[in-house]
């Protein structure tokens, strides 16, 4: 045992001391991340990508890399780096990546500043993050060295550190060709309006992220309105995370709204990320109000910029003026738009009526995302459901708001009456994607969605939607995605599949199809084609054929999650299947009908057939032998594992690897013959004395018409009446002897 322990100690001490890389095999790259280095190893000159992390070099010297002249990345992260020589990176000429992040690099110590970048002409990204730790004082400035920074002069991306009460020397103006700036451990107590002066002539810089910042929330915290006043040419602003709260964040836009003028009076950018800058946590850590209700006069500044990509989720929002509501979908920059896991709803006629009419004007826009939120439980005590659409208000509101033209047969007649329901129609030319699921509000809508005016409509996500009703329809929609899981098709649904032009995947899971199909309603009966199939997860114990009617034509399905106990026969008829995914079923194995089946299906398709069968209990039994069989020779794709092996369930209950039962089927399967030697003598031990009581019933009902039959064939011939005479007597007389015991019975 003390040997084993030395020699398994030797072995790691030469891989690791030995060999303390991995090597390329045309040596250009190195990998000595994780191996207890501490110092720079010996490599070869030619070398261009070396990746250092999660060594202990301490202090990096001139002469570290004076053997590696060709190094164009460099990654020392985690190397607990606190000191660096001026010249350490002169002589990587050709370096151009550079990463020196989670040290113990003070940038703000006077050791730091005398680094310079001269000679590092092609040096485009450096990231200094997470290295400086400096304690929270008001008074205390966090003055950042210019000159070291002034050096950079072809720098694209910087990464590093937002201190404290910055200050940003005249040297960040040399950084020219800079163009993303990004904060990665951020503490801001005050940035004022000149904070960023020296980045005006910065022309290039496009993208700025202050995502995730700490804010202590004190009385001399502050974020001044015009901060961002010098991003003149800022495209991209991400401050998710940041607590500066919702309403500070809005007030901020000021500062990118001062190009503004009457000849440009809209700023375009491309991003605006406020996801979460409003945190839940500030409400019981400090004396923050959480909630937001989102104003005209919040929503001032943002009048002025058309942005394409903007991201309000997570903060608390639990109203909305109707108008606010329109300064950000009203826009003709606007593609996508996220107010996922606020707390508003927007299902409210003022609210729905103004959104769909606002479509129309937002003709670029191609996401909506208005998922994960909570309103109130279904089910609650004196929980109201609200209907849209169903009653005369909705209808005078409607007709208020929608133009005559774009409101096509609002409430129509069929069959000659009134229907009380409604129709709206989504007019947007390229609004593609639609999310709005984990809605926990039990409402009810009887209104029929029009989108055969969105032709780009090819994605909607309404899963896990607390609906009452799902008495409500998407005209014309011809998707390429629609889950409707966590829905309850219990009882209704029908509808809502039965108007769909065509669904390429269609995503059902958790929807009760086990209480659907056993209450007759068959949800795909009228939808028209669907390639995809999922129905994971909703307790299915079998699939009758007539649950598959009208998706003939579809390519994949997937049944995982249920409680299928043998291989449906209704896929049978699925001359298309290429795809079958029956993992975490209760399957023991599959019959000979079935595999033959699957055999001649991956035989006839040139891309042949995917049946995944993981989570499975399967039995190898005798019963199970040509199944086992089948696993290992068949050309079947099971797994990615080639050939499969699963897991199964022997007689006596233990467990192992169908590879191992195959391997040595001779020994687990040499009685299955004995067994059905003696299973078939059995039977037809068991069928001979069944025939032979049949018989005997026979013979036993039938007994006077036998016995009259062998009378007419044996009566006396003529001319032997005196050899014959005794035996007939005889035969009569016992006749009438069975004849009256028969009467006294």
């Amino acid at each position: 045992m003390v040997l084993r322990f030395c020699v398994v100690n030797l072995a790691i001490i030469h891989l690791v001391c030995c060999r303390p890389c991995s090597i390329s095999d045309d040596g250009k790259t190195a990998n000595c991340s994780n191996r207890h280095l501490t110092q720079i190893p010996k490599l070869s000159r030619h070398t261009e990508y070396l990746d250092l992390s999660g060594n202990n070099f301490t202090t990096l010297r001139n002469s570290s890399f004076e053997h590696l002249p060709q190094l164009k990345k460099l990654n020392l992260n985690r190397c607990h780096v606190d000191h660096i020589d001026e010249q350490v990176f002169a002589v990587l000429g050709n370096l151009q990546k550079l990463s020196i992040s989670e040290n113990r690099i003070n940038i703000l110590h006077q050791r730091f500043e005398h680094l310079r970048f001269h000679y590092n002409p092609l040096l485009t990204h450096l990231d200094l993050s997470y290295n400086t730790q400096v304690r929270l004082q008001k008074m205390v400035e966090s003055v950042y060295p210019d000159k070291v920074f002034g050096s950079l002069i072809n720098l694209q991306v910087l990464i590093m550190d937002l201190l404290p009460n910055p200050v940003f020397g005249e040297g960040f103006s040399n950084l020219t060709n800079i163009k993303s700036l990004i904060f990665r451990d951020c503490a801001i107590l005050h940035l004022r309006n000149d904070t960023f002066k020296y980045f005006q002539n910065l022309t290039n810089l496009t993208s700025l992220e202050m995502s995730n910042c700490q804010v202590h929330i004190e009385p001399w915290v502050k974020v001044e309105t015009a901060v961002l006043q010098y991003f003149y040419n800022l495209q991209n602003l991400d401050l998710s995370g940041t607590m500066i709260t919702f309403p500070v964040a809005m007030d901020i836009l000021y500062g990118l709204t001062v190009t503004t003028n009457s000849t440009h009076p809209v700023r375009e950018m491309k991003l605006l990320n406020l996801y979460n800058v409003n945190p839940l946590r500030m409400l019981w850590i400090y004396d923050v109000t959480y909630t937001v209700k989102v104003t005209t006069t919040m929503t001032r500044y943002y009048n002025h910029l058309c942005i394409e990509d903007v991201n309000i989720g997570k903060n608390g929002i639990t109203e909305m003026e109707v108008n606010s509501v329109t300064s950000f979908i009203n826009s003709t920059c606007l593609k996508r738009f996220v107010l996922r896991e606020n707390n508003f709803l927007l299902t409210f006629p003022k609210f729905l009526f103004v959104i769909v009419s606002s479509l129309t004007h937002a003709v670029n826009l191609q996401e909506f995302d208005y998922s994960f939120i909570a309103i109130q439980f279904p089910g609650a005590v004196g929980n109201q459901v609200s209907n849209i659409g169903s009653n005369e208000n909705n209808k005078n509101l409607a007709h208020l708001i929608f133009h005559p033209q774009t409101t096509r047969h609002f409430w129509r007649k069929r069959r000659g009456k009134e229907e009380a329901r409604c129709e709206i129609p989504i007019t947007s030319k390229h609004l593609s994607h639609v999310r709005s699921s984990h809605l926990l509000f039990p409402f009810s809508v009887q209104c029929d969605f029009d989108v055969s005016q969105s032709p780009m409509l090819t994605y909607i996500d309404m899963s896990y939607m607390a609906i009452a009703d799902m008495d409500f329809s998407f005209l014309g929609a011809n998707l390429s995605y629609f889950d409707v899981s966590g829905l309850d098709f219990g009882t209704s649904g029908s509808r809502l599949l039965g108007n769909l032009v065509s669904v390429q995947t269609l995503v059902i899971r958790d929807a009760n199809l086990d209480r659907a199909f056993s209450n007759g309603n068959y949800i795909f009966r009228n939808v028209n084609r669907i390639d995809e199939l999922d129905m994971s997860s909703n307790h299915l114990n079998s699939l009758p054929n007539e649950t598959l009617k009208g998706l003939e034509t579809f390519h994949k399905i997937k049944l995982a999650w249920n409680f299928l106990k043998e291989f449906p026969p209704g896929l049978y008829q699925m001359t298309n299947l290429s795809y079958i995914d029956l993992r975490y079923n209760q399957l023991l194995f599959l019959d000979k009908i079935t595999t033959d089946w699957l055999d001649e299906r991956a035989d006839m398709s040139k891309s042949g057939i995917t049946v995944l069968l993981d989570g499975n209990r399967f039995a190898c039994t005798c019963d199970s032998a040509d199944f086992v069989s089948w696993i290992m020779v068949t050309n079947v794709t099971l797994h990615q594992r080639k050939p499969a092996n699963y897991n199964c369930t022997l007689k006596d209950g233990t467990y192992s690897n169908m590879k191992y039962i195959y391997d040595n089927r001779d020994d687990f399967f040499s009685n299955c013959d004995d067994h059905l030697f003696w299973l078939e003598f059995s039977i037809s031990a068991i069928s001979l004395v069944v025939l032979a009581l049949v018989c005997a019933t026979i013979g036993h009902t039938f007994r006077w018409r036998l016995l009259y039959f062998f009378y007419r064939k044996c009566k006396i011939t003529p001319g032997l009446e005196d050899t014959t005479s005794y035996s007939l007597i005889f035969l009569l007389h016992t006749m009438q002897q069975i004849l009256r015991g028969s009467g006294n019975s």
